[in-house]
């Protein structure tokens, strides 16, 4: 039972379940893209501006309704008829979404999810959480671009440049799109022991991606498992699932 629950407080929090079908849709067309030897898809990484402050200022259930109905409205994007049209649009991890555009350059993709970012922005969403609580709350987004084949070699790498330029754009006053921008690692090898350094070039051998990708990924990993908001948000879901099996 503790096992259920653990996973049940991973899933909602981390939202793994939510990534995995992004995660194969964007599989499948990078796999056609390499087999057709054409094509292109560009991702956009949307985050809410300050999100840790609309939760201490709502309160988590409210700042859960504001995921979802943020949620419903990128869904609904699948459906529409646009110029340049949305494959997929979900919420991703925390209070972050990804859009998929198929066969969308980056340029096009970028001033697409710049229309989005701008609608999003300035929506008040009306939220009631499942106790019954409501709020209409008014948020900004920050948004990073991203285009394969290109700078990324792979879907991680893909994924990962997106979210780098909503980061940036987010720390630099937030409510822009940036373009996503590859960076040269070189990871310094006195950090890590010679059994290690053999173990990832055998998966890289294996995996057929660069030793800085499967890095990056690891990092990127890392940081969500230790992110203190999602640490806090652990402990209080714990403490009210345990008070209130003393009822």
């Amino acid at each position: 039972m503790a096992q259920a629950q653990t996973s049940d407080l991973d899933i909602r929090v981390t939202g793994y379940l939510r990534r995995k079908p992004v995660e194969w849709q964007l599989d499948e067309i990078i796999e056609r893209i390499q087999s057709q030897g054409s094509g292109v898809v560009s991702v956009a990484y949307l985050d809410i501006d300050g999100f840790s402050k609309i939760e201490e200022q709502y309160n988590y259930d409210l700042a859960d309704a504001l995921l979802i109905a943020v949620a419903k409205y990128l869904n609904k994007l699948e459906k529409s008829v646009s110029a340049v049209q949305v494959t997929m649009a979900r919420w991703y991890v925390r209070d972050s979404f990804l859009l998929i555009y198929d066969n969308v350059g980056l340029d096009d993709a970028f001033y697409a999810a710049e229309e989005i970012r701008r609608e999003l922005s300035n929506t008040v969403f009306s939220v009631q959480s499942e106790d019954g609580q409501q709020a209409d709350i008014a948020v900004t987004f920050s948004a990073g671009v991203a285009t394969y084949p290109g700078d990324p070699q792979d879907r991680n790498e893909l994924i990962e440049l997106a979210e780098d330029a909503a980061r940036r754009a987010c720390e630099g006053g937030g409510n822009r799109t940036l373009f996503g921008r590859a960076a040269n690692m070189m990871p310094k090898t006195s950090h890590y022991l010679p059994t290690q350094l053999g173990r990832l070039r055998a998966l890289r051998e294996q995996l057929a991606r660069s030793e800085a990708s499967l890095l990056r990924e690891a990092l990127s990993d890392l940081l969500r498992k230790y992110d203190q908001r999602d640490a806090r948000r652990r402990d209080l879901m714990r403490e009210s699932r345990l008070a209130s099996q003393d009822f």
